[in-house]
């Protein structure tokens, strides 16, 4: 029997982006021109989960949990201050049949997944109130068996159903309702104990939050939002070149309709009307020694637009090339360090669809972190940024206009990240 429970909370201010402009106008990376914008959030959950035992090796679990997230956010741009409070409601069952049929190591997993979203919306600086629903219903049954001693198959069905309610203040109710349909296939071939060939593909989904059905900015509901699917594809290999280095690599390949995006000159979120198409690879390589481990990995993303009024170009904020660097040393017991290097590369503006801009810059940024852990006591000390680098994780295309408003074409803008920053916890298990 598993009881877990949660209370969180906090005020963050909300800075906003800076422009090259303001940069020209005197303003440094820790400046902001919205020192009053804020948001509170206070967020608590529990959640109960029996777990049943029966047969050689198999487990019936449920999971019931409920969350309660309220959120209150002020805007001076904008004279506005909203509040919001969702509540939320799951219960999901689940088989998990770990038998073995024919002498045969066999898994069969099957459930059943609902959930029951509430959010009450509130602009309270215009008395604008609005209550959204949203219930889901999901059953799914997914199935591994090794058909051979080196050989095995995976396949799986999800069945999927949203239903959206808006009551907006003053209107009549407003309905919605999506399914899905859902399939993923695999098989896996073992070279050896430790090596492996495998292929396999999955139709994945994904329906609008609740936030993204509703423009804050407009106090009005989107009016046309559906689900986003992909067709997912993947090959790849797993294998040891010695016994501690080991090789991982996959080709990739994406295919997503109606990708959900924000749109700032509507001040909503929408379906794009192209499809998108990501395909790449990705290698990584990890070795152990007797001071530690060290591993290296690296992507590549080729992402584009196929159709619709931004055909051919780039996705927005998709780098073509990251990389990654970690080393982890045992010093003497219990004191383990670690450091990791991460490379992020060029990559277009967000909501750069028509690339106006040039590309955003790639930057490298390094990590630390220093453990002790000795018994039931975990401690500790992260240092990130460690070189102080200067670089901005988001970058935003931005309109840009004179001292009459009159549109002047666009620019860059950006959400500098933190410089060198720590952060130190301790935990203890009972």
């Amino acid at each position: 029997l598993n009881l877990s429970g949660g209370w969180h909370k906090d005020r963050t201010s909300l800075p906003g982006a800076l422009t090259d402009s303001d940069f020209d106008n005197g303003y440094n990376r820790k400046d902001t021109k919205y020192p009053d914008d804020y948001a509170d959030t206070e967020d608590y959950y529990i959640k109960l989960s029996p777990e049943f035992y029966f047969l050689s090796d198999s487990i019936f679990k449920v999971d019931f949990s409920y969350r309660n997230r309220d959120t209150k956010s002020h805007y001076d741009d904008y004279n506005s201050d909203f509040k919001s409070e969702i509540d939320t409601f799951a219960i999901n069952p689940q088989f998990i049949i770990h038998e073995k049929i024919f002498e045969k190591q066999n898994t069969l997993t099957f459930g059943y997944d609902y959930s029951k979203t509430e959010d009450d919306v509130k602009n309270i600086t215009y008395g604008i109130d609005v209550d959204m629903e949203k219930e889901n219903y999901g059953f799914y049954v997914h199935n591994e068996m090794m058909i051979l001693d080196d050989l095995g198959l995976s396949a799986g069905y999800r069945y999927d159903r949203v239903e959206y309610e808006f009551d907006p203040s003053g209107e009549s109710t407003i309905r919605k309702t999506f399914d899905e349909d859902l399939f993923t296939a695999g098989i896996n071939y073992s070279l050896s104990s430790r090596s492996n060939i495998y292929a396999a593909f999955s139709r994945s989904f994904r329906y609008p939050v609740l936030d993204e059905t509703y423009s804050y900015f407009t106090s009005e509901l989107v009016p046309e939002l559906s689900p986003q699917t992909s067709d997912d594809f993947e090959i790849g290999i797993r294998h040891f070149i010695t016994d501690t280095l080991r090789i991982s690599m996959s080709l990739f390949k994406i295919d997503t309709e109606d990708e959900i995006f924000y749109n700032p000159a509507l001040y909503s979120n929408m379906n794009l009307d192209g499809d998108t198409e990501r395909e790449g690879v990705e290698i990584s390589l990890k070795n152990s020694f007797k001071w530690g481990t060290g591993s290296i990995a690296y992507t590549y993303t080729k992402a584009e637009i196929d159709g619709g009024m931004y055909d051919n170009n780039d996705i927005p904020n998709v780098p073509e090339h990251q990389a990654s660097a970690t080393a982890v040393i045992h010093l003497w017991k219990p004191f383990t360090f670690s450091i990791n290097s991460i490379y992020i590369g060029r990559r277009p503006f967000i909501s750069d669809f028509n690339g106006d801009l040039k590309d955003q810059e790639d930057y490298v940024v390094v990590n630390t972190k220093l453990q002790y852990k000795r018994k039931k006591v975990t401690a500790f000390l992260d240092i990130n940024n460690l070189f102080d680098k200067e670089y901005d994780e988001y970058g935003v295309r931005a309109e840009k206009y004179d001292d009459y408003w009159n549109f002047l074409g666009y620019e860059r803008s950006y959400y500098p990240s933190p410089g060198i920053n720590f952060m130190a916890g301790v935990t203890l298990d009972f």
